[in-house]
């Protein structure tokens, strides 16, 4: 009992951090800035831009993300993007895509990484688990769902190369010290 309460206490301080990091929404979904040195950029504009384009392309695929994102938030991150179930919130580093905002096409990786997370949350809300042992085949299957994205938004390019799993990051990056290791990484690299 101890448990789910103090569950619960952490999950409603983190979905409060996330209420009062709001900077903007798209159609319900609310976009948020939890970064530790805020710098002016186009996070808010470009996600909502992909947001639309996503909505336009593939409906199927964005009623998922309406389902299991209810926050999309710019965060430091290890990796690029992350999904917090516990709050429905799909976390991206926005700082790592730097690339100038004019150029066309520039957004069919945070299209992608929308639906990969929220793939992920849809998973989550199945209960398939995200363990060391089911991590492989989850992230093969949120990869298919970007392919299949890619294949029915930009039918006339090839970017299947951009949507290739790196399974030997997968494999050793799991765990308490291997995370700990990417986080000193990244943090160098914030410092910088």
């Amino acid at each position: 009992m101890r448990l789910t309460w103090q569950k619960r206490y952490w999950q409603d301080r983190l979905e409060e951090g996330y209420r009062d990091s709001v900077i903007d929404s798209f159609d319900g979904i609310l976009l948020c800035d939890m970064r530790v040195q805020k710098e002016p950029d186009e996070f808010a504009a470009s996600v909502k831009d992909a947001l639309f384009r996503i909505r336009r392309f593939d409906p199927r695929r964005y009623r998922r993300i309406q389902r299991h994102v209810r926050y999309v938030s710019n965060e430091e991150l290890v990796s690029g993007g992350a999904y917090v179930s516990r709050v429905q919130a799909c976390l991206i580093d926005f700082s790592r895509y730097r690339f100038d905002i004019k150029e066309s096409g520039y957004g069919f990786w945070l299209e992608c990484l929308l639906i990969h997370e929220a793939t992920h949350g849809a998973l989550h809300a199945r209960g398939i688990p995200y363990t060391k042992a089911s991590r492989l085949r989850v992230e093969r299957l949120c990869r298919a769902e970007e392919r299949r994205y890619l294949k029915r938004a930009y039918p006339w390019t090839d970017l299947g190369a951009y949507v290739e799993l790196d399974e030997e990051w997968l494999k050793q990056y799991w765990g308490f010290w291997s995370s700990l290791k990417l986080y000193w990484i990244r943090a160098r690299e914030i410092i910088k």
